[in-house]
């Protein structure tokens, strides 16, 4: 029995490596979400990033409409934002899962043949931290719950995980992205020299907090 058993382990691990193998590649089929597909659909020719064509520093605010109102998206409403910038909503897509994409203009001369300067996407369903990861690498620096990718250019803003009266960010591939957005230059993260912070893999927070000086779970809540 006992060499009847020792035979069948060899066979066993190459069963389960064979599963392994055959899960891992049916993972990499499943399509990406909608919101980050558009970062290769109709962007094979231009620069990144660039999402459904639209790419900041470069398209026009009339192409960028042209864009969102082919997915559906209906503007409900625009306004300058300060200190000086111009920025118009658009919601209730048909077609895509992120509720709102904000078009912004940093400059206070307004125009529609204008580049747009930044692209905003909030509240998208289904979108993931390991998402974001997998698409645009691992995050250069993060604050609080601003993670930044190239360079800048792409910033992504995950929930807080809560706990009772306490929150703490939920570091991990199935962490709940609330927004993100992309830009033809560096995004501001309020990041400094003494306060940025770097990543260090999908480690439970309490480790970035004890190995790293990270700020604890109870005062993250109340930063910017």
């Amino acid at each position: 029995m006992t060499r009847f058993l020792l035979k069948l382990i060899p066979a066993l691990v190459a069963a389960f490596a064979a599963l392994n193998v055959a899960t891992r590649a049916i993972g990499t089929l499943q399509p990406p979400n909608p919101a980050l597909a558009g970062f290769i659909e109709g962007c094979e020719d231009k620069p990144q990033p660039c999402w459904y064509g639209i790419v900041p520093g470069i398209s026009t605010w009339e192409e960028g409409e042209i864009t969102l109102s082919h997915f559906s998206y209906e503007q409900s409403y625009e306004a300058w934002i300060s200190p000086d910038g111009y920025a118009a909503v658009y919601e209730f897509s048909k077609n895509l899962p992120c509720r709102a994409v904000y078009l912004v203009m940093d400059r206070l001369e307004y125009s529609k043949t204008n580049s747009i300067d930044r692209v905003e996407f909030d509240e998208c369903s289904d979108l993931l931290f390991g998402d974001i990861v997998e698409r645009f690498g691992e995050p250069e620096t993060f604050y609080a719950k601003r993670w930044s990718f190239w360079g800048k250019r792409v910033l992504a803003e995950i929930g807080l995980a809560r706990e009772s009266s306490t929150a703490c960010l939920d570091i991990s591939p199935r962490s709940s992205i609330s927004k993100f957005s992309i830009a033809n230059f560096p995004q501001s993260t309020e990041l400094t020299a003494s306060n940025q912070l770097y990543w260090h893999g999908f480690l439970p927070y309490e480790k970035y907090v004890n190995q790293y000086g990270f700020p604890s779970c109870d005062i993250l809540p109340f930063l910017p």
